[in-house]
């Protein structure tokens, strides 16, 4: 299943649009998301010490606050790797925030 989801850069005032096709749709959750030319595996879920994302074919793991928290979790991306773009991280956070409201609204933990 494949969802379409939009993304804001407050640093470059744009917009863009990614899209988010679950692989798989219990903890951990498998997502691969495609954003302006770019694609990102994602793994994401809850463990022992709070939720977690890892975007392997990036080499990018670490601690996540909710999905819907742009702002910590901006953040905690940027922290795990400096060398990443900002639009880049803005794809990843706006594909969490919309998989957390799609997981939500269709009755997934």
């Amino acid at each position: 299943m494949v969802i379409a989801y939009k993304t804001h850069s407050d640093k470059f005032k744009e917009d863009w649009f990614g899209e988010i096709e679950f692989l798989h749709l219990t903890d951990p959750y498998k997502m691969v998301v495609h954003a302006r030319g770019n694609r990102f595996d994602v793994i994401f879920g809850k463990g022992i010490n709070g939720s977690y994302i890892c975007i392997p074919n990036w080499q990018i793991g670490t601690e996540i606050a909710s999905l819907k928290d742009r702002f910590w979790n901006r953040e905690s991306i940027r922290r795990a790797d400096d060398e990443i773009s900002d639009t880049d991280i803005d794809s990843v956070v706006d594909a969490l925030v919309a998989a957390g409201e799609y997981l939500a609204d269709h009755g997934y933990n």
